[in-house]
């Protein structure tokens, strides 16, 4: 997933906080599935892609607006109870910022 415009990349900053493990402490609200802490990542005119098709959005991928994003994250948090990432790294541009990390299944991705 790329997030673009706006959102808090401070919370993604910094993957280790402090326990030397990466993701560790990693306050985004996935751990604890609450919607609005996700939420609070993203800007009211933040665009986030991701091809996840089968949580409903068209093939491009593409959500702009919080409204859009709630909608996708919403859904991804009643379809995947034990969703969750441990953060492995960050790369950040003057207008997106891409995470790796590691999901639920042990699969290392770069969004």
């Amino acid at each position: 997933m790329t997030y673009k415009t706006g959102g808090n990349h401070a919370a993604f900053a910094s993957p280790s906080r402090g326990s030397g493990r990466p993701g560790a402490g990693l306050d985004c609200g996935l751990e604890f599935h609450d919607l609005e802490r996700v939420l609070s990542l993203y800007a009211e005119d933040s665009e986030t892609s991701d091809k996840i098709q089968a949580l409903g959005f068209d093939a491009s991928g593409t959500l702009r607006g919080k409204a859009r994003i709630r909608a996708y994250w919403g859904k991804a948090l009643a379809l995947l109870p034990n969703l969750h990432f441990e953060l492995i790294d960050t790369y950040v541009s003057p207008d997106s910022i891409v995470v790796f990390y590691q999901n639920e299944r042990g699969a290392k991705i770069c969004e």
